[in-house]
């Protein structure tokens, strides 16, 4: 069998013969036509007879529901996470018995983000998923029906604007389009907006059509519930009036009544906006995402169009990016990951085979062009075409291209590629072929335009590598918001078979880059919906989201339990007896070495480990499996893990909150220097995504790996380090503001957190392998270990934090281990992936910080332990909130939202030290 790769190597030379059998075609008819006889009249191929037009049409939809359809069960195309998501939100529903009241308040949404919010898409996928129930291809089911209803109303409009003719091959090229197809079968809330635009063009072109007021009202109202659909549908509420005002050019009718006719469907959302109560037309209906156009701060259209002319150069931008996805570049995917930008198939280079070209095909796109032409010849007979075509291109460029902000382009070229077809069947190239032969050449060239299509589609999915973050062939177009996971999708299906056989599955998610809520991988989402499908939705839960108490998957997001009566531990425990599986597996995707220790616990405990290569790591997977007589064992780990959060509050420290400083975004890493006299705050660097902060300053800086701060005083001021995740430096001094770029090698990218600076040297740790990597070339006598966090002491030492539960002191200037005592060291998880466990170090003391608990554990620097306290209950915050702690001499520095609150950290003299936890 010829591999998927062989046949897209291949595909060049095919796609040449082809064209080279067209090319000879033509001339070949060319020629013919030169010495013909007679030439047919013009109209004589411009009808065609009722039962041919629907045995055609249904030769069309049965292609069309082929391809939409065919293998469904299999991942023949790469799934996307939002659609998928939907079956989980609906199945709360259902099982909710909320489906009702869901449905009645979504009538007051008119910013709809998912299917399930739209009072109109809402009910059939209540339908769908009550008759065939829960099941991953469940939305490409949906998808289907309708992607297949806009093949329908795609001819049903082309009739009425021309003839059956033209709505046959609107029909066709819209069945055929690679683009449709993919977002048929990825199905959920976008391609919806296809069907509700041309239903609402239909009925224009009918109430024009028949002079009817009726239909006219109908029309309106159609219009007005695009708002209930993705946003690329509102372009129906201008195009109702367009398709009215075309559909009475093939009708007599007065003056009067034509404008009375144009002027209903614009009556009638005027009277449903009155009814509704709403306050403001512009926040209605115009689409919400922040940062694009109508979304800077206007409040009515005239800003909006000031915005526009303010913004000519990225208007201008957008447009070219716009056109050039859609005919010429990145129909196989390009985006960001990880933050490396991933390329696939030809990328930004013209040539043949099916991983070159954009998001249309090659010969849709020329016959949209000659399509074009003729409706600029006649507007007056296609205007309707026209400004859907303009209004479909005006969504990407108001806004940022992407595939399916272009479904509406595509629809509009569709129409004018069928124009253009038409204008080749009428042509002198087919006056000498009977008209039978002129069809059969037609069916044939669809049949094969779909094949080619559908090959596309197909062959770039198959060669699809199966790691996370991958860009959906003909579904991303750069903004890297169209990704997939197809390694997720396989750990679904395998888990799903292993809840068939009674397992419960515990996972431990710790690449957050991969799971971004822009376009998450779905590893959890997954999990949870092979649950669904194998009926025992209560059998999958994310460990760090218990520890958290707080999930951010679908259906449910926020706290777990009540975080005042129970610890996580305690919930897992209470989840998993409930179930009372046959075994519990303990899965590490991407291991880290917190992880990995974790692991090694659950298999000492009565687990079985095994390993196994998968692409989302570089290193082996680990899955341990824990027999159901050997729970016990199991679940004293996780008590043991919970135990700091259990204990009474810290006896041997004080934490009181002293000053709050603001910040001007997320806080990630924090560095301060004590003053000579003991001050409320230190003047603390603040480092976030793309800014450093301090004493109300920003400079632009690069995300933080590392951040110090030293004081200066031969200058009279500080200077600020701060340590890329690329290796990028940067050196910034106050008061003066002056600043240097350098750059310290690195194999790959960096943690956030994960670097601290002794002397002149960056000491790095990686949290994934355990590695230290100091940029000291003499630094080869530092002990290995499986080390997940850094930090630097006062004294210029190196506090090293080991997933192996201990902290260990390097003495830098004395090459040697100065101390090493047990420690309660937690995992490494917070808002990226790759991220250190925090490891504080102040004057007298040191600590260590868990995110997901926001648990601080302090110690003396003997080693004896003082203590753990909640900073989350410390501050009276959320769980979870905390993104960054620091330290300076008795502060600590804790970093949430848009605040730096400090606190001072008092030991007690002569407090009892509680006895070492054991690791």
């Amino acid at each position: 069998m010829i591999a998927a790769g062989d046949l897209l190597a291949a595909s060049p030379r095919i796609a040449q013969g082809l064209a080279l059998v067209v090319l000879i075609g033509a001339v070949a008819l060319l020629v013919r036509s030169l010495f013909a006889a007679s030439r047919p009249a013009p109209d004589a191929r411009a009808t065609i007879g009722r039962r041919h037009e629907l045995a055609l049409l249904g030769l069309v939809l049965t292609g069309a529901v082929a391809m939409r359809l065919a293998w469904c069960r299999s991942d023949l195309t790469a799934p996307f996470w939002f659609p998928e998501a939907e079956t989980l939100h609906v199945a709360k529903l259902l099982q909710s018995g909320t489906a009702w009241s869901a449905w009645r308040r979504s009538w007051g949404n008119f910013q709809v983000g998912w299917l399930h919010d739209s009072p109109l898409m809402l009910p059939v996928a209540l339908a769908f998923q009550r008759v065939l129930g829960p099941s991953f291809h469940l939305p490409l089911v949906i998808g289907a029906f309708y992607g297949t209803a806009g093949v329908l109303l795609a001819w049903a409009a082309g009739r009425a604007a021309h003839s059956p003719p033209v709505g046959l091959l609107f029909a066709a090229f819209v069945a055929a389009s690679p683009l449709e197809l993919v977002w048929s079968r990825l199905g959920g809330l976008y391609i919806a907006c296809v069907p509700q635009v041309l239903l609402t063009i239909w009925l224009g072109l009918q109430a024009g059509r028949r002079g009817s007021l009726v239909l006219a009202v109908l029309s309106g109202l159609v219009a007005w519930s695009s708002l209930y659909y993705y946003y690329a549908a509102r372009v129906a509420i201008p195009l109702v009036l367009v398709a009215v005002a075309q559909g009475l050019q093939r009708t007599r009718t007065s003056f009067l009544k034509a404008v009375a006719l144009v002027a209903c469907p614009a009556l009638t959302m005027a009277a449903v906006f009155l009814l509704c109560r709403m306050e403001a037309v512009l926040p209605t209906v115009w689409p919400s995402y922040t940062g694009y156009i109508g979304n800077r701060g206007e409040h009515s259209l005239a800003e909006v169009l000031q915005t526009m002319r303010g913004s000519v150069d990225e208007l201008d931008r957008q447009l070219r990016y716009a056109l050039e996805q859609y005919f010429l570049y990145d129909r196989a995917g390009a985006g960001y990951f990880h933050g490396q930008w991933l390329q696939r198939g030809g990328g930004r280079a013209l040539g043949w085979g099916i991983d070159h070209g954009g998001l249309c095909l090659a010969p849709a796109a020329a016959l949209g062009g000659l399509g074009l032409l003729s409706a600029l010849r006649r507007p007056t007979r296609s205007f309707l075409w026209l400004l859907l075509t303009a209004a479909g291109l005006a969504l990407p460029v108001l806004s940022f291209t992407t595939a399916r902000r272009l479904l509406v382009l595509d629809l509009g070229w569709c129409a004018l590629a069928s124009l253009g077809a038409f204008t080749v069947l009428r042509s002198r190239l087919c006056d000498a072929l009977p008209p039978r032969v002129v069809g059969g050449l037609a069916v044939f060239a669809f049949a094969l335009l779909g094949a080619w299509s559908f090959t596309c589609v197909t062959l770039l999915n198959a060669t699809l590598p199966k790691g996370g973050g991958e860009p959906i062939p003909f579904g991303e177009s750069g903004f890297g918001d169209g990704l997939t996971c197809l390694r997720c999708f396989e750990a679904g299906h395998e888990w799903r078979r292993e809840f068939a056989a009674g397992a419960f599955v515990v996972l431990s998610e710790n690449d957050l880059e991969r799971e971004n809520r822009t376009s998450p991988g779905g590893l959890p989402l997954y999990g949870k919906l092979a649950a669904l499908v194998a009926g025992q939705p209560d059998r999958f839960l994310d460990l760090y989201a218990a520890m958290a108490d707080f999930d951010v998957e679908p259906p449910s997001v926020g706290p777990l339990y009540d975080g005042t009566r129970m610890n996580f531990d305690a919930w897992v425990v209470e989840r998993i007896e409930k179930a009372q599986p046959s075994r519990i597996l303990w899965h590490f995707e991407r291991p880290t070495q917190w992880e990995r220790w974790l692991a090694g616990r659950l298999a000492r405990a009565g687990g079985t480990l095994r390993t196994f290569t998968t692409p989302l790591s570089a290193t082996p997977a680990i899955e341990v499996a824990t027999p159901w007589a050997a729970r016990d064992g199991a679940f004293a780990v996780l008590r043991e893990l919970a135990a700091p959060l259990t204990g009474d509050p810290a006896a041997c420290f004080e934490l009181r909150k002293v000053a709050t400083t603001h910040a001007e975004s997320l806080p990630l890493a924090l560095a301060g220097v004590p003053e000579e006299r003991p001050a409320a705050a230190p003047d603390w660097a603040i480092g976030s995504w793309h800014v450093l902060q301090y004493r109300g300053r920003t400079m632009p800086a690069t995300e933080p790996a590392g951040l110090a701060v030293e004081r200066d005083a031969g200058m009279g001021g500080v200077r600020i380090h701060l340590l890329g995740r690329w290796g990028e430096y940067g050196i910034y001094e106050a008061p003066s503001g002056a600043t240097r770029a350098a750059s310290v090698p690195v194999s790959a990218r960096q943690g956030l957190g994960c670097a601290v600076r002794v002397g002149e040297r960056w000491w790095i740790v990686d949290p994934t392998t355990g590695r230290l990597l100091p940029t000291d070339p003499g630094a080869g006598w530092v002990p290995a270990g499986a080390w997940t966090g850094i930090g630097r002491t006062p004294d210029g030492d190196v506090l090293l934090a080991s997933a192996e539960q201990a902290l260990v002191v390097l003495d830098v200037a004395r090459h040697a281990e100065r101390a090493r005592f047990s420690a309660l060291v937690g995992p490494s998880r917070r808002v990226t992936t790759g991220e250190c466990t925090p490891v504080l170090a102040g004057d007298g003391w040191y600590a260590t910080f868990n995110n997901l608990t926001s648990a601080l554990s302090v110690y003396d620097t003997a080693g004896r332990p003082l203590g753990t306290a909640r900073l989350d209950r410390v501050l009276g915050l959320g769980a979870n909130t905390i993104t960054a702690v620091g330290a300076a001499g008795n502060r600590v520095g804790v970093g949430y939202a848009t605040n730096v609150d400090t606190l001072e950290l008092e030991v007690h003299p002569g407090c009892t030290v509680p006895a070492s936890p054991s690791p």
